[in-house]
């Protein structure tokens, strides 16, 4: 009797979806592990993000609050990620692009004039509908960066 329960969706699903990568099979990847250079890796996604305020489009390599390549750092967000193009790739640093508001669920920069993080990230235009229930030291800084 065949089980019919439907099967649950991983994230390496949805890439695959994406990119129109097969699945590889387990001979392929024992003998990538061991650092077999016969197979060739499959390329890694190209995933895009893009500030809804200042227009910043770049690259990124994960979204989440810790990055499989750098074990050492945990985010307090779930944040937009790149693999730091400038460090040496040994050392494993990052770079963190943005992330989405919490009150409205837009994607925005960590740039001063787009986003703000206090406990939770707030695109410039949720920080201000807010600024009253910011503590004074932070209503300045809304004031000072997002004032219009």
């Amino acid at each position: 009797m065949e089980d019919t329960k439907p099967q649950k969706r991983t994230k390496e699903d949805d890439i695959r979806k994406t990119t129109n990568i097969s699945s590889i099979s387990k001979d392929q990847q024992s003998t990538e592990a061991v650092g077999d250079s016969s197979h060739s890796e499959a390329p890694e996604p190209i995933l895009k993000f893009k500030c809804e305020l200042c227009n910043l489009n770049e690259t990124y390599h994960y979204f989440g609050k810790s990055q499989p390549w750098s074990i050492k750092t945990t985010l307090f967000e779930d944040a937009y990620i790149s693999k730091d193009p400038f460090s040496m790739p040994q050392k494993k640093q990052l770079l963190i692009l943005g992330s989405k508001c919490s009150m409205c669920e837009v994607d925005v920069c960590v740039g001063p004039k787009c986003s703000l993080f206090f406990s939770k990230r707030f695109c410039k235009h949720c920080a201000f509908k807010n600024i009253t229930y910011f503590p004074s030291q932070i209503q300045m800084k809304i004031n000072k960066n997002f004032g219009q």
